[in-house]
C-alpha cells in the first residue's frame, strides 16, 4: 500500500477510508451504461510537484504508487467478475479543469540524468535569458523551442519508463478514457506523448474542450450518475449540497484542509488529516 501522503493527497475521500481500513471498494465506484467499473477523477488541481516533494523527490516510490493503482483497478475488476459476471473492463473519466503545467513534476528532481542536472537547467535559464537582450527574436524563438524540448524531453523519459513496465505486468483491461475540459496546453503535451502508446490505446482515448462539454460523459454513464454541475442528476453530502461529487471525483482530505501544504512548508513535520473532511466548492486551487 502507498504511504499515507499520496492517499491522502490523491485518493478521492469516499475512496481513502475503504482502502485504509483494506474494505470491499466496490460500493465506491462509478458504472458505466454496462455496469463495468469507472473511475471519475479530476487531476486538475492537485500540485503533483508539491506531491513529489511532500514524497521525498523518491522516483521509484513515485512509480510503484501508479503501479499499485493499477492492481487495484485490476482485483476489484476481477472481483467484480467472479461476484456477478460483469465484464473485467473499466473506463476512466478524467475532468482537467484548473490542470496547469507549472504543477506537474519537477523536471531535474524527477528524473536523475546525469548529463542534465539542476545546475545544466539553470545554465540553460541563463543562455535563454541572455538570447532574451541579445539576439533577435527568431533566435528567441529558437532556443526557447530548443528548451522546451529538452524539458520534456524528461518528462517523456518518466512516462516511456512506466508505460514500459504495464503492458508486461497488466491485461489490457482499459475500456475506454475520456478527457474533458482538456486546455490547450495539455493538448500540445498529448500530441508529443502519445507516440508512447500502442494504437490499440489510443483508439480508446477522446480529449474535449471546452468548460462545458459533457457531452461525452453521457455517453459513459447513466444521468443518474453524473454530477449536477456536469448537467446530470447526482449530488453528494449530507444535504445534496456538493454538485461536483468531490467525495468521488476528488482530490484527496489533505487538498481541501492544506494539511499537504502546511507539512511541506514546515519541511515534513505536524502532518496529519482528520478522519472526516467534508470537500467544499471553491477549495484551494
Amino acid at each position: 500500500m502507498p504511504p499515507p501522503v499520496p492517499i491522502d493527497y490523491v485518493c478521492p475521500p469516499a475512496l481513502r477510508p475503504l482502502i485504509l481500513s483494506r474494505s470491499d471498494r466496490l460500493p465506491f465506484w462509478v458504472r458505466d451504461k454496462g455496469g463495468r467499473l469507472t473511475l471519475c477523477f479530476r487531476p486538475g488541481p492537485i500540485d503533483w510537484r508539491l506531491l513529489f516533494k511532500a514524497m521525498g523527490s523518491d522516483e521509484d516510490l513515485f512509480l510503484k504508487c501508479g503501479y499499485w493503482c493499477l492492481e487495484m483497478v485490476l482485483q476489484d475488476a476481477i472481483q467484480l467478475y467472479r461476484k456477478d459476471g460483469t465484464e473485467p473492463y473499466w473506463s476512466v473519466i478524467i475532468d482537467l479543469e484548473n490542470w496547469k503545467l507549472a504543477k506537474q513534476l519537477p523536471i531535474p528532481q524527477a528524473l536523475r540524468v546525469s548529463f542534465f542536472s539542476s545546475f545544466s537547467v539553470c545554465c540553460l535559464l541563463f543562455c535563454y535569458s541572455a538570447c532574451l537582450v541579445l539576439f533577435s527574436p527568431h533566435v528567441r524563438v529558437c532556443v526557447f523551442f530548443l528548451l522546451f524540448c529538452l524539458l520534456f524531453f524528461f518528462w517523456y523519459q518518466l512516462a516511456r519508463k512506466f508505460l514500459s513496465v504495464v503492458p508486461r505486468v497488466y491485461p489490457e483491461i482499459l475500456r475506454r478514457v475520456v478527457i474533458i475540459r482538456a486546455p490547450w496546453v495539455f493538448q500540445k503535451v498529448w500530441i508529443m506523448f502519445r507516440a508512447l502508446f500502442p494504437a490499440e490505446i489510443i483508439a480508446k482515448i477522446s480529449i474535449h474542450t471546452g468548460v462545458q462539454n459533457f457531452a461525452s460523459v453521457f455517453d459513459v454513464l447513466n444521468v443518474e450518475k453524473i454530477p449536477v454541475s456536469y448537467g446530470g442528476e447526482w449530488s453528494t453530502g449530507a444535504g445534496g449540497e456538493d454538485v461536483d461529487c468531490s467525495s468521488h471525483f476528488g482530490p484527496g482530505v489533505s487538498y481541501w484542509n492544506g494539511s499537504l501544504e502546511n507539512s511541506v512548508a514546515s519541511g515534513g513535520a505536524n502532518y496529519a488529516v482528520p478522519s472526516v473532511v467534508n470537500p467544499v466548492a471553491g477549495g484551494p486551487d
